[in-house]
């Protein structure tokens, strides 16, 4: 959002907020101090923040809206760590606890049926921050976890999205950005048919959270009093108070430890000796189950779209860029790779997701005007792989499932070595930098050799990366060893 406004706009606000710096309170503290780092990204304005953490308020919408600001902000250090290593897992251990006091007053408040002990029943919630449309990670996680424990192992399923990750920015440091939402979903309990289910939801808060989301998600779980509940990609501070009556298990979709009190979880990596000191720092060591990389489901191929109804050429080398924030991961520095990548004639570039300054960034670039196509939002993922020749990822900690569906239509892709996506491409050839990608994207173009090899490379890694039924299977015998010993 920031970086829409322009250097006089911005000029203008930092001298503004210069006057404020020395505000003695710690709220208009943090807020202004983040409003100077979102506007210059000057480290210095970081570390004011912090010298006023402890300060925070205790408000839970103003804890929670603070967390995913901060948290956005570690997502889009890219490369650096420089943010990572200032906002320490202290700071949002911090802000965790607070928002967890007032869940747990919700709780005692509002669950009729907190005394009741644990019971095989067969529920089972799937719990995720946000639910949007199926083509955004973390949702199609949801759906697919839910599918799976109805078809493979019988279970009566919920989906409960908790709007942790927000649409309103309420609290005392400034959001990068707000969370997209989806009226239809809104309104209370709905059904969505999938793959020939009926699958209740709720978006709780109508994706805004607060007392008001917590307070639906409690009730509504509370009620169905599920034996387990599946927290997708991120854990969720509304799972922690169940943890006594039901199986409470956080499936990360980042490599960090999370951060929780009671819920068991699993990670992508053996322990380091980094993550030991985290697990006995933060008394983790028994939730802590197993170390597995969750994989992704397998795509089938598709033919469903053509570069003719698009505009695209026949004849050109088309390189796919996929992604829900490409507004964000399409910087100047990507952009200029992709100038590089478009000195062949052969090449064109094919954008797939949500990018709405779209054509902002190509009126920046004028060279690169009539070689870029902007797919819009493609919900047929493997029919955008179906037109394309390679895939190319930006600098990025998400892109995992972009890449790995890439992989599995056979794509040859150019990947910096960082974040999910490159993971994903370990056992390719190194590509340090995005000089590196542009000198292979020209030999993928003029090398029938160093085409074929990647071709068959893709091949060979899609496999290591296309099993998520290993991780549930894994989860639910976590299940079994917990309601064994709560039955003795």
């Amino acid at each position: 959002m920031w970086k829409n406004f322009d250097e006089a706009t911005k000029a203008r606000f930092i001298e503004i907020f210069e006057t404020l710096s020395s505000h003695p309170d710690a709220y208009n503290n943090l807020l202004i101090n983040s409003l100077r780092y979102q506007l210059t990204k000057d480290l210095t304005f970081l570390k004011r923040i912090l010298e006023h953490i402890d300060g925070h308020p205790d408000n839970l919408t103003a804890c929670a809206s603070s967390f995913m600001s901060l948290a956005t902000m570690v997502f889009d250090d890219t490369e650096s760590s420089d943010v990572t290593s200032i906002i320490d897992r202290r700071v949002f251990r911090s802000l965790f606890e607070k928002k967890l006091k007032r869940v747990m007053e919700l709780y005692d408040l509002l669950a009729k049926n907190r005394s009741v002990p644990f019971s095989r029943n067969g529920k089972v919630v799937v719990l995720t921050r946000q639910f949007l449309n199926p083509a955004h990670a973390p949702t199609l996680d949801a759906i697919n976890f839910a599918i799976m424990l109805i078809e493979d192992f019988g279970k009566d399923v919920m989906i409960v999205a908790s709007s942790e990750i927000s649409n309103i920015g309420d609290g005392a440091i400034a959001p990068g950005v707000l969370a997209p939402m989806v009226p239809e979903y809104t309104g209370g309990l709905k059904y969505m048919d999938m793959y020939g289910h009926s699958i209740p939801f709720i978006v709780c808060g109508d994706g805004a959270f607060g007392d008001g989301a917590v307070e639906q998600g409690i009730v509504v779980i509370d009620k169905f009093m599920p034996e387990m509940i599946l927290c997708v990609s991120a854990p969720s501070v509304i799972a922690e108070p169940f943890h006594n009556r039901s199986f409470c298990f956080i499936y990360p979709t980042g490599r960090d430890v999370p951060i929780t009190n009671h819920c068991y979880f699993h990670t992508r990596d053996q322990p380091d000796d980094e993550m030991n000191h985290i697990l006995a720092q933060d008394k983790l060591g028994d939730l802590h189950l197993f170390s597995q990389h969750p994989g992704f489901d397998v795509k089938p191929l598709s033919n469903g779209l053509t570069r003719k109804q698009f505009g695209i050429p026949e004849d050109v080398f088309l390189f796919a860029v996929v992604g829900q924030r490409l507004s964000q991961d399409v910087d100047d520095c990507f952009l200029q790779l992709l100038g590089h990548i478009c000195a062949h004639p052969k090449a064109h570039i094919a954008f797939a997701g949500n990018f709405d300054n779209y054509d902002d960034k190509v009126g920046q670039h004028p060279a690169l005007r009539g070689r870029m196509t902007y797919l819009g939002f493609q919900p047929d993922i493997m029919g955008v792989y179906h037109i394309s020749d390679a895939y190319l990822n930006p600098t990025r900690k998400g892109g995992g499932s972009a890449i790995v569906y890439a992989l599995q239509a056979g794509l040859p892709v150019l990947s910096p070595p960082f974040g999910d996506a490159g993971q994903a491409v370990a056992g390719f050839f190194k590509l340090a930098n995005y000089d590196d990608m542009a000198h292979r994207a020209q030999e993928l173009m003029t090398d029938e050799t160093v085409l074929n090899n990647y071709r068959a490379m893709a091949r060979e890694e899609a496999p290591k990366f296309s099993d998520r039924k290993g991780l549930l299977n894994n989860i639910m015998n976590a299940f079994e060893d917990f309601a064994k010993r709560h039955e003795q």
